[in-house]
């Protein structure tokens, strides 16, 4: 649907057209109010008021504001103000409460925002760099905001202005099918989907910042990936792929338990597969420590590798090689024969990706083995569950405009584009 925004800020303007929203924009100029003590009313009021005052229909209207200490920080006067906002909120955690209404319906979404400690230079070198008198609000974190943010709950566009999940709830944009992994990994998975579901739109967090997962302790997986569902969920996710193994064998069930409502697709090892199809009856297995430790794996290998001779290597050094964009080359070649050469010698005629990330090394691997051993990708097997899915639980997309939202890693997990 085309629908009428009633603000003139182009953060907002940004949110809607990355999610492939068609719309016009209206200023309405409404007055905005302010009720101490109460910021949740105060960003309600302004967010209907402003929608009111642009007399049409489907009109979308927000209203945002900076918390702390019963404060209310809004747009600074002068630089000297502006300055002296961030100085209050250095090295502190405040609230940003945005209020989204359409048609006359409000929703309040509260975020929490932890400054770094910024030194009077860091703050000058904002203020000149970001000139936040130009712009709504006490900061614009999509400029320059790793100079100020230490870590914030819920998600980017909440702090933006323009929340998303409740644009999902009103039919304004259609729910995604949400994809996570510790860092590019994934997108083979996320590919593999588009491939299948055209017409579904799909969010993928890289959670580079993190990145490998594989050594860190189950507990820490775990709290990775619930921080990624949440982030997912902000943007209105109907479905969550945990497009990482070690992720999948740490935390799936936690996060099934967790969010009963959500459906997750998750990862195994294609070892069922390459015991089918062995003839040498020799497998081998590439994976991280962490996907080798969990329930699915050894869940898995009990089940449907009893005939054959499992051979199981930690390749973590993978993982690495991918996120630094090594796929290929003297180092990527060393290290991926080190790892593929002795597998070879045990008689393995199935090689299993058990890592997201290795498939981007399938051209190597296969060139190394040079047609000895049959290389297993999961990544289509999973696509194919994840279409199988949304038609059981009838949340295919009817066919409206396929979004695509990359969300980069890092400190302030940022959209690309």
């Amino acid at each position: 649907m085309k629908i009428v925004l009633a603000s003139g800020s182009p953060r907002r303007a940004k949110i809607l057209e990355r999610l492939g929203v068609e719309f016009d924009i209206v200023k309405t100029g409404a007055p905005e109010a302010a009720y101490p003590g109460d910021p949740e009313r105060t960003v309600r009021e302004n967010a209907l008021a402003k929608g009111a005052a642009a007399a049409a229909r489907r009109v979308l209207s927000a209203d945002t504001i900076v918390w702390l200490d019963g404060r209310i920080f809004g747009k600074p006067r002068d630089p000297a103000e502006a300055k002296g906002f961030l100085r209050t909120l250095s090295g502190r955690t405040h609230s940003v409460f945005t209020a989204v209404a359409f048609d006359g319906e409000a929703k309040v979404v509260r975020s929490d925002v932890t400054f770094k400690n910024l030194t009077d230079a860091e703050i000058d070198s904002y203020v000149e760099k970001v000139r936040p008198l130009d712009r709504a609000g006490a900061y614009d974190i999509d400029e320059c905001g790793e100079a100020l943010v230490a870590g914030y709950t819920g998600g980017y566009e909440n702090i933006m202005g323009l929340p998303v999940a409740p644009l999902c709830d009103w039919g304004v944009v259609e729910r995604p099918v949400g994809f996570f992994d510790s860092g590019v990994g994934g997108t083979c998975i996320l590919d593999a989907f588009r491939r299948l579901c055209p017409a579904e739109p799909t969010v993928y967090i890289a959670d580079s910042a993190n990145c490998p997962y594989g050594n860190r302790p189950a507990d820490e997986i775990t709290a990775l990936s619930v921080a990624n569902v949440e982030r997912l969920l902000a943007y209105g996710a109907k479905m969550i792929v945990v497009a990482c193994n070690t992720a999948t064998a740490a935390a799936i069930d936690h996060l099934r338990a967790k969010y009963p409502s959500i459906p997750f697709v998750g990862l195994e090892p294609a070892v069922k597969p390459a015991a089918l199809r062995s003839k040498s009856g020799v497998v081998g297995v590439l994976a991280t420590a962490g996907t080798f430790g969990g329930r699915l794996y050894r869940e898995t290998k009990a089940k449907f590798a009893r005939d054959v001779t499992v051979v199981a290597t930690v390749a973590d050094e993978f993982v690495g090689l991918v996120e630094r964009g090594e796929t290929s080359g003297p180092r990527a070649e060393r290290a991926v024969r080190a790892k593929i050469e002795p597998l070879l010698a045990a008689g393995c005629d199935k090689l299993v990706l058990g890592c997201t990330h290795f498939p981007h090394l399938r051209t190597l691997i296969e060139r190394i083995a040079g047609g000895r051993a049959e290389v297993i990708d999961p990544s289509g097997a999973v696509a194919r569950q994840a279409r199988r899915l949304l038609a059981e639980r009838g949340i295919a997309s009817a066919g409206g405009r396929a979004y695509r939202v990359m969300v980069s890693g890092g400190r302030l997990y940022r959209p690309e584009g």
